[in-house]
């Protein structure tokens, strides 16, 4: 249980940060892009095994997409910022 939940911390904790590096238009992205990887080092200290490596990680771009396509979809109704290149092909706005 333990095992699962530290799992599923760090998977959130990496994803929300890729999440935000794709956000944030400016130089404050990185910040976020360098948490992500410290996380990342850390879940890969803690964890050995290249089962749960390539899970961290292919969980961890998952997630970030699903945000970053459910946030779209919410700034788009809303008139939230979005980031022009994610509404290439999108008519109107």
């Amino acid at each position: 249980m333990r095992k699962t939940l530290e799992f599923i911390g760090y998977a959130l904790g990496i994803s929300i940060g890729l999440f935000l590096f794709t956000l944030i238009p400016n130089f404050f992205k990185y910040a976020f892009s360098l948490g992500a990887l410290y996380l990342g080092y850390q879940f890969y200290k803690r964890n050995e095994g290249w089962g749960m490596r390539i899970a961290m990680i292919v969980t961890s771009i998952a997630l970030a997409l699903l945000f970053s396509v459910v946030y779209t979809a919410l700034a788009y109704v809303n008139g939230w910022y979005i980031n022009p290149i994610y509404l290439h092909g999108v008519e109107g706005k």
